[in-house]
């Protein structure tokens, strides 16, 4: 089955089966962890003022919380420029009363829950076969996967002096989409997910450009799996 979820077609120049999810992370979700955000940057303003406040070990677990979510949420979609996430939110002008910390938090885990059921409804996709990143690694997107240890350095750009284990070689029109992808994500961390598992998160450190690259670091076995999935069907 091919998931489209408002696939960027016309925006990175794929076919209208090219699985890959949209072009930037869903705005529910952004939304709500902004809203959780504002709700903590209150909190931790307070605690700053009041030393080992009972509320420390809540705001600790929130902001943990809220963590997590953001780390999975941008290392499949790249950060856009001017996201809200980025600068530190307006803080609230409310009396740092334990009631308001309360109500604070509070706030912060109904953000945090609506930011983690927006979230898992967006990646249903991701719960079978590989994906890197936004881009479902099928027999639609890829025209070679194989683990080499002798491939050859020149073939992949993301090549960084390691053994390599696992060369991928998109189709012209996934290389395109995966081209715009890696650009929008660079210096950030990447997941690739086999069977809804994280197994890797290199860095992107150049655009790759010319659709062929390398996945280094998992255990051989899950390479295998991985090398099923890429060449089987989406």
């Amino acid at each position: 089955m091919v998931f489209s979820w408002g696939i960027a077609a016309a925006l990175l120049g794929a076919p209208p089966d090219l699985t890959v999810l949209s072009e930037q992370a869903p705005s529910d979700v952004v939304a709500a962890l902004h809203d959780a955000d504002r709700q903590l940057a209150f909190v931790d303003n307070c605690l700053e003022r009041h030393f080992h406040d009972p509320a420390d070990d809540d705001y600790a677990q929130r902001a943990l919380r809220y963590s997590q979510i953001e780390r999975s949420l941008y290392e499949i979609w790249s950060r856009p420029k001017g996201d809200l996430l980025i600068d530190h939110p307006t803080r609230r002008r409310a009396r740092c009363l334990r009631t308001n910390i309360r109500a604070a938090l509070l706030a912060a885990d109904a953000g945090l829950l609506r930011a983690e059921q927006g979230f898992e409804t967006a990646t249903v996709a991701l719960r079978s076969g590989v994906w890197m990143g936004p881009l479902h690694l099928c027999r639609e997107t890829v025209s070679d996967a194989r683990v080499d240890r002798r491939a050859d350095r020149t073939e992949a750009e993301n090549w960084d002096g390691n053994d390599p284990h696992l060369l991928i070689a998109l189709r012209p029109a996934a290389a395109k989409a995966y081209a715009t992808i890696t650009r929008r994500h660079l210096g950030t961390l990447m997941a690739v997910r086999l069977g809804g598992e994280v197994v890797s998160r290199p860095r992107i450190n150049v655009p790759i450009t010319n659709g062929r690259f390398y996945l280094t670091g998992p255990e051989i076995e899950l390479l295998d799996r991985a090398v099923w999935a890429a060449l089987g069907p989406c």
